[in-house]
């Protein structure tokens, strides 16, 4: 049987349903912030992945939270959940384990130099080079 192929709808439902999913997509997208963003809780690069400027700070804050084993309260999963929505699109290409990179509609308008070194690979790959 083939795996299953999550579409963006089907995240958004299930975020919007499920406080596990909430967490586990928070961890999920922090997962692609860069070093600095994660230690500065902001985000720094203009790379496309990983939460936007205005959603940085406080989403770190919260994903931070989680992996010291704690929940999330019920205002932070509110606000959580309210903004974890709009990531539905990366959330299902890394559920499908899909380039997280993939949706750039131009590349080349990023300077290599702000890649992670996997996230280089990839790009390299992805351009055939």
């Amino acid at each position: 049987m083939p795996e299953k192929i999550w579409t963006k709808e089907e995240i958004r439902e299930k975020l919007v349903e499920s406080d596990n999913w909430v967490e586990k997509g928070l961890l999920a997208i922090y997962k692609y912030q860069t070093e600095s963003e994660k230690s500065s809780e902001q985000t720094i690069d203009k790379n496309n992945v990983g939460f936007n400027g205005v959603d940085g700070g406080i989403m770190s804050s919260f994903a931070k939270w989680v992996l010291k084993g704690r929940k999330l309260t019920i205002k932070q999963m509110k606000i959580t959940r309210k903004k974890i929505l709009k990531y539905s699109g990366q959330l299902a290409r890394i559920a499908n384990e899909r380039d997280i990179y993939e949706d750039r509609t131009s590349l080349e308008e990023y300077d290599r130099a702000e890649f992670e070194a996997d996230s280089k690979d990839r790009w390299l790959e992805n351009r055939g080079e």
